[in-house]
């Protein structure tokens, strides 16, 4: 490091690198209220995207009876169109907070609406007896479920301050055990480690 690099980056504060880091004040983040609840939405969201990821070409082909070629090309809208959402929904939370100053529209209010759209065009797709069209009426659900998916990953570095990774760390393993108990409640006499656990079938 020369002495132009040492002048930009200025002077060590406390809690940098080499110097005494404060411990991590775990016993205060998992009795946070607000700790759980982005845990819950997170375990909730993991436990419906996997569906998707996973059972949704069999959900296809046995309940809308459409072919394995059709029901593979179909799977893949949702999983697009959950790609599509979370770079919008990114870019929407931060235009909201440029223009409203206030982090809990940013991030609580997207991510309601979101998930409340979400729930409504899913619910919707029940009704829908043409399989493309309720197909894409579901992924447009999906769409606005992962708008709100960067309101929490947000909202751990609004919260998380020099223990982001502890708090997104622990955020993102609750989401994981969604996901596990997912499939644990489909497949109670399969393991993760059966070779055909990942297989939907």
């Amino acid at each position: 490091m020369n002495e132009g690099e040492r002048k930009f980056i200025g002077d060590p504060v406390e809690g940098a690198a080499g110097n005494d880091v404060t411990s991590t004040p775990w016993l205060a983040i998992y009795l946070s209220p607000a700790t759980w609840w982005i845990c819950s939405q997170q375990f909730c969201r993991a436990t419906g995207q996997i569906f998707f990821a996973s059972w949704f070409a069999t959900y296809l082909q046995e309940t809308r009876h459409v072919s394995v070629e059709q029901s593979g090309l179909l799977n893949s809208l949702p999983l697009v169109a959950t790609i599509l959402g979370a770079f919008i929904g990114g870019a929407v939370s931060d235009f909201i907070l440029a223009r409203s100053t206030s982090l809990r529209l940013a991030r609580s209010g997207l991510a309601a609406v979101s998930m409340l759209l979400c729930a409504s065009f899913v619910f919707g797709a029940y009704f829908i007896q043409q399989p493309v069209l309720a197909v894409m009426t579901i992924s447009l659900g999906t769409f606005c479920a992962a708008m709100g998916g960067p309101c929490a990953h947000t909202v751990t570095i609004d919260m998380g301050g020099r223990h982001i990774a502890v708090l997104f760390a622990t955020m993102n393993m609750i989401g994981n055990l969604g996901a596990a108990a997912f499939w644990l409640l489909l497949n109670p006499k399969r393991t993760i480690l059966d070779h055909s656990f990942l297989s939907g079938r």
